[in-house]
């Protein structure tokens, strides 16, 4: 009676199945098995190859061909070179020039041979999005030859590429400002405004203490490219047409006004002496821009109103027609016989 009663538990649990399907997922688990050994060796060899691309990257006689890359592209430093010596985590550097150890590198040399280092490490980097950049005044202590070639470096291996995050470039050359105006920047999402802001350290003193302040930067540095199209703003923006009451404009612009003549002045200087360079005085060259009493017209306006010459001149207030008027012929002028440059003097004022 017991053996019937095992033989039907038995049954009722279909233990000859059982026992297969045991069997199978024994099998399947030997298997799995076999393939998480795969994998982890896999893994480990995986690891390992990362361990070595790793040691190449930061290799660092790769960078040292990098640095003399960008010194001879971008500077035509072929003379200046840098030359790894020793073997990662003790390998130094050594300059060479011309073939034999440099000694008594200039300031400037230094700067450029620093930077191009720099440049160089940061490209193993630029592939992280989330990279924020600094750059303090590169072109210190270099000459005026080098500032477009260190932003051309700046421009083609950070910012053109965009793998960044934020960048900031700070200086206090005039020349360099005018290049960074040109640089490749992201325009903001939905919008044709480019993502970029301007500031300006100033230093302020209150009673014995200091202290530097950030502020915008005023729009004649930086919306102008140089003073000349700084000047002719000035003059375009005076003698436009504006809506609105005549009087409550001028009451709101008499300064732009009362310092046109000189404006105007300093822009025809600059305009006359590269369209004629063939006198001391550009001024005199008026007669060649103008037809009848116009460039004596134009000679006295800025003269009598940019200089106190005659004393009577101080104890009158200006003719705010006459001078717009002058201003209106400079600026008819200039759009009569150069129409490309004076569009492009207008498109600059955007």
């Amino acid at each position: 009676m017991r053996l019937s009663e095992v033989a039907v538990f038995l049954q009722a649990i279909e233990y000859k199945n059982k026992l297969v399907e045991i069997d199978k997922l024994k099998n399947e688990f030997s298997a799995l098995e076999k393939e998480k050994t795969g994998k982890e060796l896999e893994i480990k060899d995986l690891i390992e190859r990362k361990r070595v691309l790793i040691a190449h990257a930061k290799d660092e006689s790769k960078g040292a061909e990098l640095v003399n890359q960008h010194l001879t592209r971008f500077f035509g430093h072929d003379g200046l070179t840098l030359v790894a010596e020793g073997e990662s985590p003790a390998m130094q550097f050594k300059i060479m020039r011309d073939s034999a150890e440099a000694n008594n590198l200039s300031e400037g040399e230094c700067s450029l041979i620093a930077f191009c280092y720099f440049i160089a490490k940061m490209e193993d980097e630029l592939n992280n999005h989330k990279l924020i950049i600094y750059i303090d005044d590169p072109i210190s202590s270099l000459d005026s030859n080098h500032v477009f070639f260190m932003f051309s470096l700046i421009e083609s291996v950070i910012a053109k590429p965009k793998k960044y995050d934020q960048l900031f470039i700070s200086t206090h050359n005039l020349d360099f400002l005018k290049y960074l105006k040109r640089i490749t920047v992201p325009f903001e999402i939905n919008s044709r405004k480019k993502d970029v802001a301007h500031f300006l350290i100033e230093r302020e003193r209150k009673q014995m203490n200091k202290r530097s302040v950030l502020t915008e930067m005023p729009d004649h540095i930086k919306n102008y490219s140089t003073e000349f199209n700084y000047l002719f703003g000035q003059i375009y923006t005076a003698c436009k047409e504006g809506k609105g009451d005549k009087h409550m404009r001028l009451a709101n612009t008499y300064n732009q006004f009362y310092n046109l003549p000189n404006n105007l002045r300093k822009f025809l200087e600059c305009y006359l002496f590269f369209k004629y360079p063939n006198n001391d005085d550009p001024l005199e060259n008026l007669d060649k821009l103008f037809d009848g009493h116009t460039p004596s017209l134009i000679n006295r306006i800025i003269n009598e109103n940019s200089h106190l010459t005659h004393i009577d001149r101080a104890w009158k207030p200006m003719d705010i027609d006459e001078v717009e008027d002058c201003a209106k012929l400079v600026i008819e002028k200039i759009k009569e016989i150069d129409p490309n440059q004076f569009e492009a003097l207008v498109a600059s004022l955007d």
